[in-house]
Formats: C-alpha cells, structure tokens, sequence
C-alpha cells in the first residue's frame, strides 16, 4: 500500500504536472518556491479532507491516486472510496523545535500539549509545518497510559509468559527509532536503546517510574560515555527524537500489534538533511529502509548527499521558468556512484559548484572561448589577455582543491598498472 501518483489539475505554478511515486522512497529537489513543500502539504492532506477525486490546497486543485491495494470500502451507492485513515501519515516540518537543551533553559518558549489527544499531537506537525519535541514527549506519556489499560494476553501461567504485548510493542517502537537513529549517528551514538540519567543503567525502560527517571533521556556515547540528550548535538537530538515520532505514529495507529513496524505507512518529512552532517546525510534514507521496510518516504532536500545511491523514479526535479511556470521531472537512471559535484550539476543547477567569484570567472571564461575573434587588433589582444587572467583563476582553484587529490590518486594508481604491465610484458619476452 503506498501513494502512486499525484495529479495537479490547477494552480499558477504546478499545473498540470503528473507525478509517479515510488513505493519506497521519493526525493523532491528543485530551487527556492518552486512547491516542494506544498507537494508534501498535498500528500498530506488526504487523510484530513472528506474523500473525492481532487482536493483543494493553497488555491490548487489536485487528485492524490494510491496502489491498487489500498484499503477501500463500500459507499452508500456501491461505489469503492478509498480509505486514507488505513495507514498513518505522519509528517515532519522543517522546523525543529523543542528539543531538550531548549525544554530545559528555554521553558517559556514550549507550548502546552497537556490538554492535546493524540490525533491533535499526530497532525500538530501538519498544521503547523513545525515538528515540536515536546508535542512527541506528550505523544509518549499518553501512549504508555494507553499501553498499560491495554491487557494481557491469556490466563494464567500463560499470561505470565505472554506477557502485555502493548507494553512490549510500545517498549520496541522506543528501542527501534533509538536503533534508526544509530545507525545515522553511528560515531557518536552506541548501544540498543536510551536510557536515563537518574538511575544510571538500573532500569531504561519507558514504563520506569517516577516518570522523572524516564524525561531524563541519556545516550551511550562512544568517547564520553552516557550522557545526558541535551548535552548532545543538535543533529543528534534531532534525529533521536523526529525518529521517536515517526515509531510512535506507526505503533499507535497500529493499535500496539507486535509488527507494527512492518505495516505500510507515509512519511513526509521537509528538508530531511536538516541539523545534518554530510557523511550522516547520506544514511539517513538507508537507515530508515532498513528499520521500517514498508515505509513510503516523501522528502525534501537543498543537498546532493541524501540523493547520492537513489535508483531510477526516485528523484523528483521541479525546474521554474523565468514566467514562474514549474515543471518536473524524473531521474530516469541509477545515481549509484555519482559525486556531490556530479548531482550539483546535473539535478541541482549548480554548474560551478565553488565559490561564487571563482564560478563567474568560469562563466565569462566560457563566454569568451565561445566568442569569435574580434575584427580590432588591440580589441582581440584585450580579449586574450582578459582570458588568461580568467584561465589562470580558474585553473588555480582547480588545483588547489579536492581534485588535486583525486588526480594524484589516479596518477598513482596509473602508474602501478603500467608497472604490472611492464612486468607481464618481460615476463612474455622471457617464455618467448
């Protein structure tokens, strides 16, 4: 079950662009207001409007088509309407808010989700375009009322054995995103599952009473052993914490069933390399896939790093025209083993992906070359002269950068198999 296609009917900028989605993950990249955030607001908007073929969103009609499996049911005039409540949607906005070195020294700043459902904590990040920590922390102390309501599972010594599977679904959602997170933030980050800062190592489980033992999050750290999350990075919170969300959205929605996270859902996410250092960029989407396979992700990027390793129909490029007219377009082939400087040019527009002086100089030096020699003696020696300087401030950026690396990397590696060809050629000569 997964979103297959997106139809905008009407609108200034996005008209008549057709979308076909992966089932499995989907990039959007493209300049500055050129919709991709509004993209993700209309795939979200499904499960809060009344069911029909288009949907209106910031003056844009649009139709949203899932697979074939879909849940669907029967209407009043035995026509199929789909049911977009069958899976969860559950999104994150590109503001990241508080987080617990802001909860703690900031607590004016927090809002009050103490009198919020989990329905309103779920789609606060929708309304809002803001993902908020503490609407996730309250999320969790609801969820663990609700899993301790739930009861146990037979009678008896087999109760005892069973054990209270909403307890221990709810228990694996909080180790599962702690293992996502991990493996995003693997150099810093080590061990299972969270614990706390209170009973150092006694007891790390959500169910831990008081519940001031369980709001004190710490981490295993790899250099400095267990910290507290709020003496932790940004990016480390962040991912910590918005991967907490998506678990607990999924094993909520899936009523605490022991394979929740095998169960289809939707994550649309803005700006997913946010807080983000490039070598953790490019494990974000891996590590996802790896711990919720059948999870549909719908993200937004300004970096060439989550989009390194894509296949082909994953990477949705949205191009404006000078009239403001957006279109789009499909990567239709692997971007497996492409550099960050291949995926600027070539989906991000960044033809010179250097310092800004440096890409001008390349521009005019091209514009010259390509120009034919002036009629005016002294005109064409001015021109010359003009790309020269410009040649000499391009080639000593070129040769003062990573490429000098990467060519004596290749020189060298040049040179040993020239060596071994020599050697096969005299030992050749020898037998002969």
């Amino acid at each position: 079950m997964h979103i297959a296609q997106l139809e905008v009917d009407a609108g200034v900028q996005l008209a008549d662009n057709k979308f076909h989605f992966d089932e499995h993950v989907n990039l959007f990249i493209g300049p500055n207001s050129s919709g991709k955030t509004s993209i993700l607001r209309m795939l979200s908007n499904p499960p809060h409007e009344p069911p029909g073929p288009y949907y209106q969103h910031l003056g844009w009609r649009f139709g949203v088509k899932p697979s074939d499996d879909w849940a669907r049911w029967i209407g009043e005039h035995e026509e199929a309407i789909i049911d977009w409540s069958s899976v969860p949607f559950i999104q994150v906005g590109a503001i990241r808010i508080g987080l617990p070195i802001s909860e703690r020294r900031s607590n004016s700043l927090r809002h009050d989700y103490s009198n919020s459902t989990l329905k309103e904590i779920f789609e606060h990040c929708y309304e809002t375009n803001v993902f908020d920590a503490n609407a996730m922390e309250t999320a969790l102390q609801l969820m663990i009322v609700e899993a301790r309501q739930k009861p146990r599972t037979g009678r008896g010594l087999s109760s005892l054995i069973n054990g209270e599977p909403a307890r221990r679904s709810l228990q694996q959602a909080i180790d599962m995103s702690h293992q996502c997170a991990q493996r995003i933030c693997s150099e810093v980050v080590k061990g299972q599952t969270a614990g706390n800062v209170v009973n150092h190592g006694t007891d790390h489980g959500v169910f831990v009473t008081p519940p001031e033992i369980r709001l004190a999050q710490s981490i295993q750290t790899q250099d400095d052993g267990e910290l507290g999350i709020e003496f932790l990075s940004s990016g480390i919170q962040s991912s910590l914490l918005w991967i907490r969300f998506l678990a607990l959205n999924m094993v909520h929605h899936y009523q605490f069933t022991e394979d929740w996270q095998n169960q289809p859902s939707i994550l649309l996410i803005d700006e997913i390399e946010n807080h983000l250092h490039p070598t953790w960029q490019r494990r974000v989407i891996p590590a996802l896939r790896e711990h919720f396979p059948r999870l549909q992700i719908f993200a937004t990027t300004h970096s060439p790093f989550p989009i390194a390793g894509l296949k082909a129909g994953q990477v949705h490029l949205l191009s404006r025209s000078a009239s403001g007219r957006v279109t789009a377009t499909t990567n239709t082939e692997d971007i497996e083993g492409w550099t960050a400087d291949e995926i600027l040019r070539t989906y991000m527009g960044v033809e010179q992906p250097t310092d800004d002086p440096t890409a001008a100089a390349a521009v005019e030096l091209r514009r010259l070359r390509n120009e034919s020699p002036l009629i005016d003696a002294r005109d064409e020696e001015e021109r010359q002269a003009n790309i020269q300087e410009l040649r000499k401030i391009v080639d000593r950026a070129e040769l003062s950068g990573p490429r000098v690396a990467e060519n004596n990397r290749f020189l060298a590696n040049l040179d040993s198999i020239l060596e071994r060809h020599r050697k096969e050629q005299d030992l050749n000569q020898e037998g002969n």
